[in-house]
């Protein structure tokens, strides 16, 4: 797992050789066009996050929204969120902005 530093004002850019696709389920698949070919799911809140955060929205921003949306105390939801951020930067599919 990376040292990443999750705060409110981070912004997340997928990596340029991730392609992000949606299906008619609201999954939303997330494919690395490079040698390995990988690919990855997500769907629900995780597919939520993804979406805002492919908008260009800050952590602040989703954890806004979020927070409106679901009976969760921001505690959690920024727990959540930085999981699911770290994540995505582990395996080279999102970079900090």
């Amino acid at each position: 797992m990376s040292e990443l530093q999750i705060n409110e004002g981070l912004k997340l850019q997928k990596c340029d050789d991730v392609v992000s696709r949606k299906n008619a389920n609201d999954i939303i698949v997330l494919m690395k066009m490079d040698d390995s070919s990988s690919f990855f799911k997500i769907n629900g809140v995780a597919a939520e996050v993804w979406d805002l955060l492919s908008d260009g929205k800050s952590v602040k921003e989703v954890l806004d929204q979020l927070e409106g949306e679901y009976n969760v105390t921001r505690d959690v939801l920024l727990g959540d969120v930085s999981k699911l951020i770290t994540q995505l930067v582990d395996k080279n599919l999102a970079i900090t902005a």
